[in-house]
């Protein structure tokens, strides 16, 4: 009987932990979390004046900590999320210095 209860848990659990990946994966599906960097690094631009660098950063960083869900937030570390941001923000920079070099031609 023991083993019985342990296997019901068992797929218990594996049953909820997938249904909570189904869910993290819907909502950062639903709009992208690149997506989301992208929003919160343009308000940072628009809300922060030009050398506030240090601001804007916690301020995207921290609108991505809100955007996770908490199961993501288990398994995401500081680290990561500022590399993540740094990432976006270095690719939507190139774009603006491609499409000002295409402008100015």
């Amino acid at each position: 009987m023991e083993t019985l209860s342990i296997i019901v848990i068992v797929v218990i659990m594996a049953i909820f932990l997938g249904l909570v990946g189904l869910k993290l994966y819907s909502n950062i599906k639903l709009k992208g979390l690149r997506q989301t960097a992208i929003d919160l690094i343009s308000q940072a631009e628009s809300a922060y004046e030009k050398g506030m660098n240090n601001e804007k950063f916690k301020a995207v960083f921290d609108g991505i900590i809100a955007a996770l869900p908490a199961p993501a937030r288990m398994f995401l570390n500081e680290t990561t999320i500022k590399y993540f941001i740094q990432t976006v923000f270095d690719s939507i920079k190139i774009a603006l210095d491609t499409n000002a070099k295409e402008n100015n031609k």
